[in-house]
């Protein structure tokens, strides 16, 4: 088996936001978007989900390492170009999605843990409409 078993009591929930997001590391600006995409899931932090067209790939260099998650698919990731190791692997995608996550396909997400993310809230994401449920 790769990855983990799925918890049936597990939630994948992910919303539009309204809001400008802004995605910073060490100064550069990575991304910046006005239609991002809220992701809670059960026991990780709220993931914010920008469209590739909203972040500057001149900065990040693909990385070897993938993952496997039970409710999303297969995830590749990205690394700050020459950044220390906090910036490598800074930032993922699902380009193969399971067939429940299949919106958040080549959506690209960053760790808030290591990269800042600022956004000027237009909407709280708690207004904001369902977009999608994955079980």
């Amino acid at each position: 088996m790769e990855g983990h078993p799925r918890d049936p009591f597990h939630r994948v929930d992910a919303r539009p936001g309204s809001q400008r997001v802004r995605v910073e590391f060490n100064g550069m600006v990575l991304a910046e978007s006005t239609s991002p995409v809220l992701v809670y899931e059960t026991m990780l932090p709220v993931r914010t989900y920008l469209a590739r067209s909203d972040v500057d790939f001149a900065l990040l260099e693909p990385s070897e390492r993938t993952s496997l998650c039970p409710y999303k698919g297969r995830a590749s990731y990205w690394s700050v170009r020459g950044a220390d190791p906090r910036g490598r692997n800074i930032a993922w995608s699902y380009e193969q999605t399971l067939p429940d996550a299949g919106h958040l396909k080549d959506l690209i997400a960053f760790y808030n843990e290591r990269a800042e993310i600022r956004s000027e809230d237009a909407t709280s994401p708690e207004q904001a409409p369902a977009r999608n449920t994955v079980a």
